[in-house]
């Protein structure tokens, strides 16, 4: 039977989980655990440690909270004393979000993004499947597992599983191209003809998935009033997949068609432009390699969470693609 919190938590929770996700550029994530606890309070009627050291409450609220508090480490400059601490209730809150309710998907599924977050990537991808279990048809689960399998390498696992359902919102499409870059990585462009076609198809494959955006580069500002955040999420990242894309399409070409090379370095100037006129204006300079190793970053300081990619192959790969299509 499906948890029921009380009238109060639940309109608590829903203006948390409304922080959480809006404006998608810049949320409130501190407001929004903030109200996360006060869900938990108004459902237990206990101060929220004493609903902690019992662990008992809204566990909607507890596994929002634990994500919550992972995602406020991203990309941020934060002491290793903050980082471990964040980490750790993560963990304990989106366990006690299982121990009041096993059986909502919600509840697994937090739980899968506080363990890809700290590269417990085999466990991440068992809470995913069981929330998969639990809500088949969520097309959003199916896009997270892959994600796992390409963090940690397994990048033709991870395209085998996208290759199953067709994306549905503008980021399945993103995802499916970022998966469909890595298809090269294990075939050189000297390779087997047959294994080269796979890969130059994978590559046209994800160029046609990109076009089906309902955000095309131009259509939208990022400050259209109206527009969902969906529409206009992960715009400049798409157009630098696009670029590599053409880049590695490029290098292929150089060795079966070499005609076909100066079209694809038109096409991959074209996208990087695009992308470094909008990441400019974005953040008011220019995007760099080091800018971009920083954000997927496995190695060195523990300045703030570590970014993904436990498979080195992987995310060399990628910065050589940017790199090549014109990060410096």
């Amino acid at each position: 039977m499906a948890y029921e919190p009380t009238a109060e938590a639940e309109a608590a929770f829903l203006k948390a989980a409304e922080k959480q996700l809006i404006p998608w550029w810049k949320p409130d994530l501190d407001e929004a655990a903030t109200g996360f606890q006060t869900a938990i309070e108004l459902d237990t009627n206990l101060p929220f440690n004493q609903a902690r050291l019992k662990r008992t409450g809204y566990p909607r609220a507890w596994s929002h909270l634990a994500y919550t508090l992972i995602a406020s480490l991203v990309d941020k400059l934060e002491a290793d004393s903050v980082i471990d601490g964040r980490i750790a209730d993560a963990m304990e809150f989106s366990d006690i979000a299982l121990e009041v309710d096993n059986e909502d998907y919600d509840n697994h599924w937090a739980k899968g993004f506080v363990l890809v977050s700290t590269d417990e990537f085999p466990r991440a991808v068992n809470a995913f499947k069981d929330a998969q279990c639990m809500n088949a048809g969520k097309l959003d689960l199916e896009t997270e597992i892959s994600e796992v399998f390409t963090y940690i390498g397994d990048t033709q696992t991870a395209l085998d599983r996208f290759n199953s359902f067709a994306p549905a919102e503008d980021w399945h499409r993103w995802d499916y191209a970022w998966i469909a870059y890595f298809a090269g990585i294990r075939v050189p462009p000297h390779g087997e003809s047959g294994e080269v076609q796979k890969v130059l198809e994978t590559y046209q494959n994800a160029l046609n998935v990109l076009d089906k955006m309902k955000a095309k580069q131009g259509k939208h500002s990022w400050a259209t009033p109206g527009v969902e955040p969906d529409e206009r999420d992960f715009i400049f990242d798409t157009l630098l997949v696009r670029a590599a894309i053409h880049y590695r399409r490029a290098e292929y070409y150089a060795v079966l068609d070499p005609g076909l090379v100066a079209t694809e370095e038109t096409l991959m100037d074209k996208a990087f432009d695009a992308f470094m006129l909008r990441k400019q204006a974005w953040i008011n300079r220019s995007w760099t390699l080091d800018d971009e190793r920083f954000s997927i970053r496995k190695v060195g300081p523990r300045q703030g969470l570590h970014q993904f990619y436990s498979d080195g192959a992987t995310r060399e790969y990628w910065l050589d693609g940017c790199d090549g299509a014109g990060l410096t």
